[in-house]
């Protein structure tokens, strides 16, 4: 079972206090050995290195973002490019150069990150540790297990993965001159869905592997979009922010964090900020503006997709375009249901094969709200696609 698959751990932080404080948020965690620590990047790679001729293997290394000598940042691509196999978890302090290191580092092959607690309760502090590392073991766990599910279905001459009932998609891997020819392909043995006939606007969710996603999914769109995007990415206040500012550096959109009561315009992407739902709502003049409000979380979230989509729902209707991208939980598919009840809408959830966490998206795709199942890479192309931008063809998981 994949709560049984033991992890190895090495913990690279130059504050002795923290490695000492990470030790103890470890404490009640079970299938894990934690084989070494490191007190910078480079200490971190030497620590590998050694442990690796000792044949055992560190399947997750926790990092922090900002030290002498290496930092994580430094770091972070020469350990992937050696251990592959190698996750690396970022953990960040909260202030805004660790928060544009931590995006950035994301982009490079970070799995996730956690945030460094700054409450004034140790105890709450050292619990909300223990919880995020919960959640991250899990999330390493289910990936070794589906490579290793793979490993067998290759062995015994069968590739189709056990969570899925047909290969509906091409490999997320696919480039783009092969894309249409790929789809194309397919789709003599898939029902075409055809999406309405006009959308207002694009309302996306992510969570776990969500920066990456969104740094392949958003400078790829263009600036004659025509539409508004909005953006519910699960993350805490400073590293919003950041994550705005990298795709706006990156984009022919324009993108910014979302201000409670802006007016809404068109090829303009709004991210919720941390700590903030964000919503949309109508003026009596029939102008959209942004609603940001600090209501209770939502699937333990807040920015959550859930009142996002509802609010969407309720000002886009039929006409609102829906992307649930990787992450954690079942966020969003509340949402969907209620964009669904307003009489349609359109969904298109990331397939499984290019989720770092096939969990959002699954979600939404078995409560049967999902009208495509696409790869990552050709998300942008079908968006546009519908919007009479380009002509791709699309496949339906229905």
């Amino acid at each position: 079972m994949t709560q049984d698959i033991t992890l190895n751990i090495l913990i690279a932080d130059d504050s002795l206090t923290y490695r000492m404080i990470l030790k103890q948020a470890l404490k009640g965690l079970e299938h894990f050995t934690l084989l070494d620590t490191a007190i910078h990047g480079e200490d971190a790679l030497n620590k590998l290195d050694q442990l690796n001729k000792q044949d055992k293997r560190v399947d997750l290394v926790l990092m922090d973002i900002e030290m002498p000598v290496m930092d994580g940042l430094t770091a972070l691509p020469l350990i992937t490019s050696r251990y592959p196999d190698t996750k690396v978890v970022l953990v960040s302090g909260l202030n805004r150069n660790a928060a544009d290191m931590t995006i950035e580092a994301l982009q490079r092959g970070a799995l996730d990150f956690i945030p460094k607690p700054n409450g004034d309760s140790a105890t709450d502090n050292l619990a909300e540790l223990h919880t995020r590392l919960k959640t991250l073991f899990d999330i390493v766990r289910m990936r070794l297990a589906k490579k290793a599910q793979k490993s067998s279905n290759k062995a015994i001459g069968n590739t189709t993965s056990p969570l899925r009932k047909t290969p509906l998609t091409p490999p997320a891997s696919a480039g783009k001159k092969h894309e249409n020819s790929a789809i194309k392909s397919l789709a003599a043995s898939f029902r075409l869905l055809t999406p309405p006939k006009h959308i207002s606007a694009l309302a996306i969710g992510s969570s776990t592997g969500g920066p990456n996603a969104l740094i392949t999914l958003i400078p790829s769109l263009p600036a004659s979009l025509g539409i508004p995007v909005f953006v519910v990415q699960h993350m805490p206040p400073l590293f919003t922010a950041s994550l705005a500012k990298s795709l706006n550096d990156k984009s022919a959109l324009t993108v910014k964090e979302a201000e409670d009561g802006e007016i809404v315009k068109p090829n303009t992407v709004y991210v919720a900020p941390g700590g903030y739902h964000m919503q949309v709502t109508q003026s009596r003049r029939l102008i959209t503006i942004i609603s940001l409000n600090q209501e209770p979380p939502e699937n333990s979230c807040r920015p959550a997709v859930d009142p996002l989509f509802r609010s969407v729902a309720t000002v886009y209707g039929k006409a609102a375009l829906a992307v649930v991208l990787t992450g954690m939980g079942s966020d969003g598919t509340k949402g969907l249901k209620a964009l669904k009840g307003q009489g349609g809408g359109y969904v298109i959830t990331q397939d499984e094969s290019s989720c770092v966490v096939y969990g959002m998206p699954r979600s939404a795709v078995e409560a049967g709200l999902s009208d495509e199942q696409l790869p990552l890479s050709i998300i942008s192309s079908r968006i546009q696609s519908i919007m009479g931008l380009t002509q791709t063809v699309s496949l339906s998981n229905r």
